[in-house]
This record gives C-alpha cells, structure tokens and sequence, in this order.
C-alpha cells in the first residue's frame, strides 16, 4: 500500500483540452518534475496539432513553466505505437527513479504507448482519475504481478480549487474582476465577498425567505413573474400587494424593468449557499454573475472583450464546474446552445449546464397554457429542451443538487 507522500515525484501526463486532470495529480502527489507528452514536428519549426499548444500553456500559466518539460511526440510517429514508445524512451532515458504515469487525458493511441513502457519498467506507478466518483486509481509496475492495484483509491478533491483557477486551466478567466457575489466554502462557512465595485448588494441570507415563498406560495410567484413584465404598474402593484422584505424591495427597485431577474438570481443563490452548508457538499466556492473573457489577449481582441456572462457558477473540490443560467423570461435557442457552449468550452467534459425558471417541477412538465405569467417561459423551456440544458424546478433545487454532488 502507499500513499499521498510516498509515491515518485517524477510525474509524466499527456497533453489534453481538460488539464484539471493534470493538475490534481500534479498538486495531490507533490510533483517536482514533470514532463508532458505532447504532439508537433520536432526540429526548428514546430507545427504543433490541434490545439495542444493552447493547452499546454493554460497548465503551465499554472503550475510553472520551469516544473514542466515537453516531450513533443514527431507527428510522422503518430500511427506507430512502437515508434512513439521509443520517442517517450529517449526522452526519458536519463531518468533512474521511478516514474508516476498520468493517463486520465490523452489519446488513445499515445496511451497504448505509455502502457506498453509502464509494464516493460520496474517500480513505476500508474494513475488514473475516474470522473464519475472522483477517485484516483493507482497501480504498480512489477514483473510479477504488472498492474497491480497498490492501495484504496484516492480521493481527487483539492481545497485550493477555485472558479478562477478552472477557468484559467480552460484558457478563459474573470473579466475585469467584475462578479456580483463570491462565496468561499473551503472552510465550510460560505464566506460572502460582495464586489466593491457594485452598488450594495442584499445579504444572501436574508433572501433565503423569500425564496421559500417563491417555492411555496403559488400566488406570490405568479406575481413574482408578473413584475417581470415591462411597465412601472406592474411593479409597482406587485410591491404594494406583496409585503416583501425590504432587501428584495431594494433589488425590484434597481432593475424595473425585467424587475425579477437579478432577485431571482440573487434568491436561488440564497439557497445553493444554504443547501451546499447544510449537506455539507463538496464545493469549494460560489460566484454569481461571473462575467469571463478569454486569458490569451490575441484572442479576446483589442480590449479582451467580455464573452459571456455565468449567472451562477459552482468549483467543486474535484474541479468539476457546475453552471447555471436563471431565467425569469424568454431564451431563444441560440442563446441556450450559446449557453451549453460556453459551459463546455470552459468546464470541458465536465462541464454540466442546468437551466433554472421560477416554476415549481410540475408548473415545467405541464407549462401548455397561454397565462401571461408563464406563457414566456414555455418557450424558453423549450428551447433550452432543444438544446439538451437540463432543466430544473426550484422545489427541486435541493434535491436535484446534492444528487449531482453525491461523493
């Protein structure tokens, strides 16, 4: 059996879109060395394929440029199995200790390689992340017995894991420090940073009543839905006829018009920080209203524009990021597949977008009439159901949350 602290140092990983993978081991197994299997032509111009370039540079922006070195595989040796296991050899023949083999990313073909040098060496561990579970499997090269499970799995959480440093591994990061809420859940209390940039903004927990009421109170969400609806009447009817607590009052007065969009988005995220101590789930941190841009300048343009706004973005401790849009109103079908899109691009493999309307799950599954209040929100159910976003109730936030986040 081994453990955290006792296994090589000397770590080899494989290029890869989702270099979150990459940096868990670097980071749980105390990695001093580490060399990256690459793909490009060698020699003094390098033509590097697909975009393991871009890649590379997100781990190392990281992890330290010094901690890693490429091993760029030719790419006339890609169709070769023994000819990129000889490339991997050379470059690694002044190595006399043991090795730990990363290959949760990568292609199939360069890992058939590295299999084939891992069970040929004596000593060396392998290692393999298991997304679903969130566990590291690890095994042990002996002439013997190859392959050989050496302990229980690890776990792949990491405390330090937080939604700017998954953006940053993906290439993207936050636009001009420019977010509405920042909750810090590392130390288990959801320490609540509002931005000092905005305006005042209501305490969390002061919404979580509120948000109750939307759940249980089908009168007060209709008209919750109806101060959506431009014009000041309707505001203003819903604020004389609904006793709401001065926070949500101050967040209606801002907005006007759409008046229950950010007090939605501001309520939901009440009770994700609520449920997220209470089941004492695995995340590390909360940002609301995350606005992102690309963190390669060339590609954001001139001024690094902002590319897109995450109402709701979840970092759990194994690096996973769970985004959620909110919508009071209507959503077109390009901005849903623009939304699925974006989670993906930033969250990679495992990214999970998850669509949130201010309707109970019953009110979603049977939302065929033509009342004004909702009938806005039939088509942007259907069109997040066209561009396959989950779709959640809020009565079954709760439910549906800790489900996704079960270790």
């Amino acid at each position: 059996m081994s453990n955290e602290n006792s296994l090589p140092t000397i770590q080899v990983i494989c290029s890869t879109l989702n270099q979150m993978v990459n940096y868990i081991t670097i980071k749980k197994f105390n990695a001093e060395e580490v060399y990256n299997v690459t793909f490009g032509e060698t020699g003094n111009k390098k033509k590097w394929i697909s975009e393991n370039e871009h890649w590379d540079n997100n781990l190392k922006s990281i992890v330290g440029k010094d901690k890693i070195k490429d091993i760029i595989i030719n790419n006339d040796n890609l169709e070769s199995i023994n000819n990129m296991t000889k490339e991997i050899q050379d470059k690694l023949k002044d190595i006399s200790g043991p090795i730990l083999w990363n290959i949760t990313g990568g292609q199939r073909h360069l890992l058939l390689a590295i299999n084939k040098i891992f069970c040929e060496r004596e000593g060396d561990y392998l290692c393999y992340i298991e997304g679903n579970s969130n566990r590291i499997f690890v095994f042990k090269s002996e002439k013997d017995k190859p392959s050989q499970k050496v302990r229980d799995e690890f776990s792949a959480d990491l405390k330090e894991i937080t939604v700017d440093l998954a953006l940053r591994l993906m290439g993207f990061e936050e636009h001009s420090n420019n977010f509405d809420y920042k909750v810090n859940f590392s130390n288990g209390d959801g320490e609540v940073k509002a931005n000092k940039y905005s305006k005042k903004l209501t305490p969390l927990n002061e919404l979580i009543p509120s948000f109750e009421r939307l759940v249980n109170n089908d009168d007060f969400r209709k008209k919750c839905l109806a101060a959506n609806k431009k014009g000041s009447e309707n505001f203003d009817n819903f604020k004389d006829n609904n006793n709401i607590n001065d926070y949500l009052l101050n967040e209606l007065k801002d907005e006007k018009t759409g008046a229950f969009g950010k007090p939605f988005e501001f309520m939901v995220a009440a009770k994700i920080k609520e449920i997220i101590i209470d089941k004492k789930l695995p995340v590390n941190e909360m940002i609301v209203s995350h606005k992102i841009s690309f963190s390669d300048k060339e590609m954001g343009g001139a001024n690094n524009r902002q590319i897109d706004e995450l109402d709701i973005v979840l970092a759990t401790s194994s690096g996973k990021l769970i985004i959620f849009e909110l919508k009071t109103g209507s959503m077109s079908s390009d901005v849903a597949k623009s939304t699925k899109y974006s989670t993906y691009a930033v969250s990679g493999i495992y990214g999970l977008p998850i669509l949130i309307v201010p309707l109970k799950e019953n009110e979603i599954k049977e939302i065929v009439g033509n009342e004004d209040t909702t009938k806005v929100l039939r088509s942007t159910i259907s069109a997040a159901k066209r561009a396959t976003l989950k779709v959640w109730g809020i009565d079954k936030l709760e439910e549906y949350l800790t489900d996704k986040l079960k270790i």
